[in-house]
């Protein structure tokens, strides 16, 4: 995803964010409060239209 962004008001608190993220990959986000941790999740769920996917091993596969 590229150019994502929010503001609130006059007060920008993301611009211009680009990421990729493989699919099914588990990641961490990581920050201090009030860094826009939530924020950068919630604008990329906007962004993105709703989609269903499972991961993981099959039944099959051996441990």
């Amino acid at each position: 995803m590229r150019g994502l962004g929010r503001s609130f008001g006059a007060r920008t608190v993301l611009r211009d964010i680009e990421w990729e993220i493989a699919p099914c990959a588990v990641i961490a986000l990581v920050g201090p409060s009030g860094s826009g941790k939530s924020t950068l999740l919630r604008v990329r769920q906007k962004a993105r239209k709703p989609f269903s996917r499972r991961c993981g091993r099959s039944r099959s596969a051996r441990r």
